[in-house]
């Protein structure tokens, strides 16, 4: 959080599973949950924010192994749901007057196999509705199917019917190719190098003055 800071950055998603703050069993655990208080209170201290993002959702939201073996069942179990939904709730009544904290990302990189972006919208909308009822300030982001694709994601049926919501893309092409071609790196970088600096230029439509700087780590 220093160094980001020294950066001039401001805020940072921070990726956590289901299991970083439940017991084995699947229950809310005030001492895992400790961990993400600690990240917090360290943003508190360098002027950042947090976004929260649930990378693993009980049952997992894509085939992919490292979410939950690649069971991708929340789609279709509705223990998992419920499971995801109490989470969302705690999570939501712990850091809702929390002003590091500035917005719940439910799940990462959803993808239904095969392909239904309505069981994706409509999941999404059920935990929002749930976090409402305790906490009808904070944003919430949201995504659609098929990894967050940028090309093929954000659907008109993926809108909410909420007053503060941040919709998001994962466009991974164009920042890991021009990555690549400024470092000469050509894949296999498993984080074994300090912290850098890699800044993308980004234009905001209709927004003169605004400025913004994209952190990457290898």
């Amino acid at each position: 959080m220093k160094r980001q800071a020294e950066w001039g950055a401001n805020v940072v998603r921070l990726p956590f599973s289901y299991r970083d703050i439940t017991d084995e069993h699947g229950n809310w655990s005030e001492k895992r949950v400790a961990a993400i208080d600690e990240v917090i209170r360290w943003a508190e201290k360098y002027g950042q924010y947090v976004i929260l993002d649930m990378h693993e959702v009980p049952g997992g939201q894509t085939p992919i192994h490292y979410c939950a073996e690649g069971k991708n069942a929340v789609w279709r179990d509705p223990v998992y749901q419920k499971r995801f939904f109490i989470l969302w709730r705690r999570l939501a009544e712990r850091y809702r007057d929390v002003p590091a904290v500035a917005a719940y990302e439910l799940l990462n990189e959803p993808r239904t196999t095969p392909a239904q972006p309505q069981l994706t919208a409509d999941l999404q909308r059920r935990v929002i509705e749930t976090i409402r009822e305790v906490d009808s300030d904070k944003m919430i982001v949201v995504t659609g199917d098929e990894m967050s694709n940028y090309g093929v994601s954000l659907l008109d049926l993926v809108k909410q019917d909420d007053d503060n919501i941040l919709y998001t893309i994962h466009f991974y092409p164009g920042a890991f190719t021009r990555w690549m071609h400024n470092t000469g790196e050509r894949g296999g970088v498993a984080g074994n190098r300090d912290w850098f600096r890699f800044e993308l230029p980004v234009e905001i439509p209709d927004q003169p003055g605004i400025e913004l700087s994209v952190m990457l780590r290898s």
